[in-house]
């Protein structure tokens, strides 16, 4: 056991050489962790993630990290991207600033973590490993009473160096490397290729997975990024990762390459955007296919109380998904939980309430892709009073209009409550109309 901990590297290594990653076979992991730590004793098992994390940190793992200065607004920004990264299906971690000091908590950890000695000490030196390298001197305590697993950081960054700290409480960081190009190779698996789209945080790049030979998507945050744009790249991993339907895009990663930049690794996506088809008008055969792929998306979201925020055209993407022709949902980036505020909307496709209330509801999304049918369905943005005589003249049957005049209803009692509800009206309506 000792030398298969220590010629690894420490755990997180140790996963790789035997095939198992932080977020499967937990069943696995932990007893590794117990087993070293009773062989290893507490002090050496701290000894090597401390060491572990500072290599990691050295060789851009946590890029975002080493900022002098401000150890623990650093380490609050980056904790959560390190749990997401290595632990994706072990409960949420959750980070907060405390009269100086930083908690961070395991919320709703599996049972083999509960129990874990091991993993309690390999993750104490992460966090202390953390601090080093950003040399500051720090301590780590442990509280697991009563099934809770809570980190009390208490840090301090040698010296007086205001600038950073100043850069950090502004939410403003640009990293020192240069941008990527095509040709590129990040996190030493991902050729990146060619550029494919461009969103207010980052830019999406078609790219190769060179370890299991496939074409993903990289979505990258941009050049200068503060640290809404890291919660937020955060928490869309973190949706993407709850949300399990053919009709939502696929989350296969979230790690952050030597240039600090954090990405998101999608699945590659082949087909049209919907926005490609919003130009001019189309038959209510295609208006009815669209809307149900988004629907069956956006209901498993809202189910589980996620609202997108952000549905339009250009968040639609019509694809193959083996022989199966399907609409997927796309960016979750401005998603967030019902009765939160929003973080951002795109003009012309939020509902008249969000004027006087930015509190997110599934009626929201309702109203957005009412919008989005309506582009679909005539080639034209509805008025801010929606005209039916543009969908008559569009030739969709009575129900049809009547199925999008709701949804664009300005009263939201009025609207479908939500996507599964639209959905259903949606299933009563004709396949098929004049045009």
């Amino acid at each position: 056991m000792r030398a298969a901990y220590l010629d690894a590297g420490g755990s997180a290594t140790l996963l790789q050489n035997i095939g198992l990653t932080g977020w499967v076979g937990l069943d696995e992991y932990t007893p590794i962790l117990d087993a070293a730590l009773r062989v290893l004793g507490r002090d050496e098992i701290l000894a090597i993630s401390r060491k572990v994390m500072v290599r990691s940190v050295e060789q851009g793992r946590l890029a975002m990290v080493p900022l002098a200065g401000a150890p623990l607004e650093a380490l609050q920004t980056s904790a959560p991207l390190y749990w997401q990264a290595s632990f994706r299906n072990a409960g949420k971690l959750q980070v907060r600033a405390e009269d100086g000091e930083i908690r961070i908590e395991v919320l709703d950890p599996p049972p083999q973590l509960r129990s874990s000695r091991g993993w309690r000490t390999s993750l104490t030196g992460s966090i202390l490993g953390v601090l080093d390298a950003m040399g500051a001197a720090g301590t780590v305590t442990v509280d697991d009473a009563d099934e809770r697993v809570v980190w009390t950081v208490t840090g301090r960054a040698p010296g007086s160096q205001p600038e950073a700290s100043d850069a950090i409480a502004s939410g403003a960081w640009t990293p020192p490397l240069a941008p990527p190009a095509p040709g590129d190779v990040l996190l030493g698996r991902y050729t990146l290729m060619q550029p494919i789209g461009q969103g207010g945080y980052g830019t999406v790049w078609r790219a190769t997975d060179q370890r299991l030979g496939r074409e993903v998507a990289i979505k990258r945050l941009t050049e200068t990024v503060d640290r809404t744009a890291f919660g937020g790249l955060v928490r869309e991993a973190e949706i993407l990762g709850e949300l399990r339907t053919p009709h939502i895009v696929r989350l296969f990663d979230l790690d952050v390459p030597a240039d600090g930049h954090p990405l998101l690794v999608l699945e590659l996506l082949k087909g049209i955007p919907v926005a490609a088809m919003a130009h001019e008008a189309n038959s209510w055969r295609i208006v009815r296919f669209v809307a149900s792929g988004a629907l069956l998306g956006l209901a498993a979201a809202h189910e589980v109380g996620i609202v997108h925020g952000d549905v339009k055209p250009s968040n639609l993407f019509l694809t193959a998904y083996g022989s199966e022709r399907l609409v997927k949902v796309l960016d979750f980036g401005l998603a967030g939980l019902v009765s939160e505020n929003a973080r951002g909307m795109t003009a012309g496709y939020f509902a008249p309430e969000a004027r006087e209330s930015r509190t997110l509801t599934a009626a929201m999304d309702v109203f957005a892709l009412g919008v989005s049918l309506h582009r679909l369905a005539t080639g034209r943005h509805p008025s801010r009073t929606p005209d039916p005589r543009r969908l008559i003249r569009a030739g969709l049957p009575t129900e049809a209009i009547e199925f999008i005049q709701r949804a664009l209803a300005p009263d939201p009692a009025e609207r479908f409550a939500d996507a599964r509800a639209m959905l259903d009206a949606l299933q009563e309506l004709p396949l098929a109309g004049e045009g």
